[in-house]
C-alpha cells in the first residue's frame, strides 16, 4: 500500500452537496489515487451527530455508487466521536481516507534504498500564498551546492559528526 492520506473537509450550513465526488473520480480513473474511505458526519441545527455512507446520502447516491461497492471500514465509532467533538451545529464534514498512488515507485525507491520518511506534511495553498504575500515574490529556484559528506574518520580537531547530530 502507497502513502495513505486521512483529510477532513468542513461546510458550514450543512451545504454539502458531493460536488468533490466527480474530481475524486477523475483522480481515481487516472490512477493518482485510491478511495479506501469515506463518511459524511453532519451536526443538524439541534446538534444532533449524524453519520452517513456517501451513498446513504440522496444528493450523491448517483455520484456515490461506483465508490460504494470498494469502500472499506476503515473508520471506527470513535473515529466519528472524535470528530464530532469539534463539529459545529448546522456543519458537514467529508471523512476521506485516500491511498496517492502515485506515489507507489517513490515508496517502492525509498524501501530498496533501505530508507524510510522521517516527516511528511502538508501545506496548503493558503499557506503558500501568505508566505508569498510575506516575502513579496514568487519563490525561484535556487541551487544550492551540496555540502561534503563527514569522513568517516575525521580529524581529532573536528568533533565527531555523529556527536554534532546529537547536540
Amino acid at each position: 500500500m502507497g502513502p495513505t492520506e486521512y483529510i477532513v473537509i468542513g461546510f458550514e450550513g450543512n451545504k454539502f452537496t458531493g460536488e468533490i465526488l466527480p474530481e475524486i473520480k477523475r483522480l481515481k480513473e487516472e490512477n493518482l489515487i485510491r478511495l479506501l474511505d469515506a463518511l459524511v458526519v453532519k451536526r443538524d441545527d439541534r446538534g444532533v451527530l449524524l453519520t452517513f455512507e456517501i451513498a446513504d446520502v440522496p444528493e450523491m447516491l448517483e455520484a456515490a455508487s461506483e465508490f460504494d461497492a470498494e469502500l472499506g471500514q476503515w473508520f471506527s465509532q470513535d473515529d466519528v466521536e472524535q470528530i464530532g467533538q469539534v463539529i459545529p451545529e448546522s456543519s458537514t464534514v467529508a471523512l476521506l481516507l485516500i491511498e496517492h498512488l502515485w506515489a507507489d515507485g517513490l515508496a517502492d525507491a525509498i524501501l530498496r534504498a533501505d530508507g524510510s520518511v522521517l516527516a511528511r506534511t502538508y501545506i496548503s495553498p493558503q499557506l503558500m500564498e501568505e508566505v508569498e504575500s510575506l516575502v513579496g515574490v514568487t519563490p525561484t529556484v535556487v541551487h544550492r551546492s551540496t555540502p561534503p559528506m563527514p569522513s568517516t574518520t575525521p580529524p581529532s580537531s573536528t568533533p565527531d559528526y555523529h556527536q554534532r547530530r546529537a547536540a
